[in-house]
């Protein structure tokens, strides 16, 4: 698990899965390095949030569910902020 977290936190992602993954799983992270690649990953799901509310599997494109669901559940993991409320 360690090995995953730490991994996670040094991976580049791109894609919505990837950013919701990064995410998700470092929704209660364990030093800086976590915190930094938890906090970028949630700005750029909010970055890609249609005014539907919607997300696109990549930066940009049309929505799919598929990801819309990914990214709600990851950004529904975070701690409470004004830009999740």
């Amino acid at each position: 698990v360690e090995r995953g977290r730490a991994w996670l936190a040094c991976s580049t992602p791109r894609a919505t899965i990837e950013h919701a993954a990064v995410a998700w799983t470092l929704a209660a992270p364990r030093g800086a390095r976590e915190r930094e690649a938890r906090d970028g990953s949630v700005a750029a799901l909010l970055a890609r949030a249609a005014s539907s509310g919607a997300f696109a599997p990549w930066e940009r494109g049309a929505a799919e569910i598929f990801d819309t669901a990914l990214a709600l559940i990851a950004l529904e993991a975070q701690p409470g902020s004004p830009e999740l409320d």
